[in-house]
């Protein structure tokens, strides 16, 4: 029995060395599991530090997209602001579109009536020089004949000059012929 015992308390004993190694190796690694909690711990405060950094980045991004919100309504307000005032210079363009239209046309008429009345006083120039040049030939034909009588009668008046001279000496003549007489 003796023996019997002692295989126990050897059993025992061994289960209990075994049990002192196993209880070590749980120390070990409780105290790797403590470290290891250590560590998450930081990294833990070290996320939630992130987390309250990306709440504050999340609120501040959340004011810039409410700001954009209004600043998007303010521009859509713009273009519809701009739609109407586009839509009023396309009807303006239309208008002034027709207005040229219609003076390009008016301008066309006016430049072929001015042509028409430079041509008409072309011809009319032209009919007057035409004139004036069968006129000038008559009026030069008429001086040159007029010259020539002037030029006769200036010799007739002279041959009369001469002959009323002669009969003016003549009467003179007579006349004291006739006081002598008396």
């Amino acid at each position: 029995m003796d023996q019997e015992m002692r295989e126990i308390l050897n059993k025992i004993l061994h289960g209990q060395t075994a049990m002192s190694e196993n209880i070590g190796l749980l120390q070990k690694d409780v105290s790797s599991m403590k470290s290891d909690i250590s560590i998450l711990q930081k990294d833990v405060g070290s996320l939630q530090q992130d987390v309250s950094s990306m709440k504050g980045d999340i609120s501040a991004l959340q004011q810039d997209v409410g700001s954009m919100k209004g600043d998007i309504s303010a521009l859509q307000q713009d273009v519809g602001s701009m739609k109407g005032d586009i839509s009023v210079l396309q009807t303006q363009v239309a208008k002034n579109t027709l207005l040229l239209e219609s003076t390009r046309k008016d301008i066309q008429i006016i430049a072929e009536v001015q042509q028409s009345h430079y041509e008409q006083n072309q011809r009319a120039h032209q009919e007057i020089l035409t004139v004036i040049d069968t006129r000038s030939s008559t009026i030069e034909s008429a001086v040159k004949s007029i010259s020539s009588t002037l030029g006769e009668i200036q010799e007739d008046n002279q041959s009369f000059d001469t002959i009323i001279g002669r009969h003016a000496r003549s009467i003179e003549t007579i006349q004291r012929k006739l006081a002598k007489a008396l």
